[in-house]
Formats: structure tokens, C-alpha cells, sequence
């Protein structure tokens, strides 16, 4: 949306003006009440144990690279590239 609002302004489709930015009136906290859980390595294998297919697989992955579940999720074949062993997110 940045984008979208700055190429507005630049095209004179929206005031260059601090009172014509929506921005300007939304009030945010950069806090967050998110709470990691952090598992020791016994009690991951034990929840790895319990899956199976392709949740396990998933499961381990997620654990293993630190992406989210969503970048995991959109993952293709083509992604991974097993001669460098990297795996490309989009």
C-alpha cells in the first residue's frame, strides 16, 4: 500500500501534504503479546515421533529451517535446488 499511496502522490492523485495521509491518523503498538515456545530437543522428537507422512515431514522442516508455515506451504519441487542445497522461497 506504500507504494500504491506514494506513486498517488507522485501522479497528483493524492496531496503531498501530512494531513492527506491516512497513515498520519492510525494509531499502532509495536508490541506484541506473541510468546514463543521454545522445546528442548527430547520433547521436539517426541512430537516428531507422533506424526507421520507428510506432517512429519512438514514438521521437520519448519523446525529445521526456521520458515514459516506458510513459505512451507507454498513450496514447489522446483524450490529446492539439491546441488547447492538450498531451497528458494518466493
Amino acid at each position: 500500500m506504500s507504494i500504491v499511496y506514494t506513486q498517488a502522490q507522485k501522479y497528483g492523485l493524492v496531496p503531498r501534504t501530512e494531513s492527506s495521509n491516512p497513515i498520519w491518523w492510525v494509531e499502532q503498538s509495536a508490541k506484541s503479546s506473541y510468546k514463543p515456545i521454545v522445546l528442548d530437543p527430547s520433547s521436539a522428537a517426541k512430537i516428531f515421533e507422533t506424526l507421520s507422512g507428510a506432517d512429519r515431514a512438514l514438521a521437520i522442516l519448519v523446525a529445521a529451517t526456521g520458515i514459516r508455515i506458510s513459505e512451507a506451504l507454498g513450496l514447489k519441487w522446483e524450490d529446492i535446488d539439491y546441488q547447492t542445497k538450498q531451497i528458494n522461497l518466493r
